[in-house]
């Protein structure tokens, strides 16, 4: 079965916005406030699913007048770049997540580090090292940013056992 929509557009990003079925009444094909309007006619999008599912998949080129598949964010601060039709992310974006994590992962070791912590030399050297491995993490990302796609992949210093 063949079916009529109408996609509007973001025409900086490509990036669609909403798709719905012909009405009585649709908006005219073209470019106003920043938003594309165009019409499509396809046999495979006949269901509310595949309708959604295509929305989150597909983005608008305009340089080849065309729609064309997304892939999925590699993470959750990936922006879409339109001219490259790549998903891309800054280093100060994964910079930040990556000092968060390490700002969760520090706190809890703070007491270890006060003249009357019940520790030995040894246990206070221990937590000092992982402390600053801990703070070394952000050396693997700066000029290296786009291996490490999510603050997981980066590689974690292990805390001494009794921590």
């Amino acid at each position: 079965m063949t079916r009529s929509y109408v996609v509007n557009i973001e025409e900086a990003t490509g990036l669609i916005t909403y798709v719905h079925s012909f009405k009585p009444v649709n908006p005219p094909e073209g470019v106003e406030n920043g938003f594309r309007t165009k019409y499509i006619i396809d046999t495979a999008l006949d269901t509310h699913t595949l309708l959604d599912d295509w929305v989150l998949t597909h983005t608008y080129d305009s340089t080849t007048d065309s729609f064309v598949e997304r892939p999925s964010p590699l993470n959750d601060f990936s922006t879409w770049n339109i001219s490259t039709l790549a998903w891309e992310w800054t280093e100060e974006e994964l910079l930040l997540r990556v000092r968060n994590h390490r700002q969760r992962l520090l706190a809890p070791t703070d007491w270890t580090q006060l003249p009357d912590a019940p520790l030995t030399s040894e246990q206070v050297t221990e937590a000092q090292t992982y402390r600053q491995a801990l703070r070394d993490v952000t050396n693997q990302v700066i000029g290296n940013h786009t291996s490490f796609p999510t603050v997981e992949s980066l590689t974690w210093p292990t805390p001494p056992s009794w921590l």
